[in-house]
């Protein structure tokens, strides 16, 4: 595998709405960018204030301790805010993360203190979610579902991420009827999945205020330097086209692969692993 380092760098006021949809969205390229951060109330934040305004609240979390899962947007359990925050407060390792999650919509205030960007807004603004997780914590190597562009605007601590452009997606493993792979790009075993010594990949680092742009079916996977919080902004896909056959496509696959891991368990998710195994072996 051979990793390059993102190289793409704007900061935010050389960015207009017409040159970012041009130069990044229509070209479908990552791009680091800078100092969006510093041009929000949001930079002010820190923790003992998130702590008063959505500590209170309960989130679902995901915890690594349950295996075999490769349904990425239900959760495990709840927890408080506050026993996330916590996580941050003392930058440890830990078995939980929030993921998706759009608990800024609980507090409208908050909320306007970190809006999207101008230059990414859109028609049908979808909701601005919050990831947080321990130190060390890796996410599963995905795509976005719904096949949408994001930005991801990290707010607390570090994070690396691994970006894959989507014409190298038969390279990853993919579980049949997910958006995901079972492929650990932090931990590489070819032997396994040889596949991947094929595979090139950008690789960055984000640090506190950083924002990466991680266009529409990019496959990506991070992994928590720090425990960290980010922000994430989304935005529709540019051809109207391409959400309405996304959401087709999910709306037949999720129930019918649901429906059939409630009645074969274990059974079902080992039939997906073996096929990801031997769909890549045919390419």
């Amino acid at each position: 595998m051979e990793f390059t380092t993102l190289t793409d760098h704007v900061h935010v006021q050389d960015v207009s709405k017409k040159d970012f949809k041009e130069s990044w969205i229509k070209t479908n390229k990552p791009v680091l960018i800078k100092g969006l951060l510093d041009q929000t109330p949001a930079s002010k934040w820190d923790l003992n204030f998130l702590e008063k305004e959505i500590g209170h609240f309960k989130v679902k979390v995901f915890d690594s301790q349950h295996k075999n899962r490769t349904a990425y947007l239900r959760g495990d359990h709840y927890v408080s805010m506050n026993h996330m925050l916590h996580l941050i407060r003392e930058n440890k390792p830990s078995d939980l993360r929030m993921f998706v999650n759009p608990i800024l919509s609980k507090n409208k205030k908050l909320a306007k203190e970190i809006p999207c960007p101008d230059f990414f807004t859109c028609r049908f603004q979808l909701p601005n979610m919050m990831f947080l997780g321990g130190k060390g914590t890796v996410v599963p190597l995905h795509y976005d579902f719904m096949y949408d562009d994001g930005l991801l605007l990290q707010l607390f601590g570090r994070k690396e991420i691994i970006l894959v452009e989507p014409k190298q997606a038969h390279l990853l493993y993919r579980i049949p009827f997910n958006s995901t792979s079972m492929v650990n790009l932090f931990q590489l075993d070819v032997s396994d999945y040889p596949a991947l010594k094929k595979l090139k990949a950008y690789r960055v680092t984000l640090d506190h205020g950083d924002t990466i742009f991680i266009p529409s079916g990019y496959w990506h996977q991070m992994i928590y330097t720090d425990a960290s919080l980010s922000i994430g902004f989304r935005k529709w896909h540019r051809n109207p086209f391409v959400t309405f056959k996304t959401g087709v496509i999910r709306l037949t696959q999720i129930p019918f692969d649901k429906s059939l891991s409630l009645i074969f368990g274990k059974y079902w998710f080992n039939w997906k692993v073996n096929q990801s195994k031997r769909f890549e072996k045919s390419h």
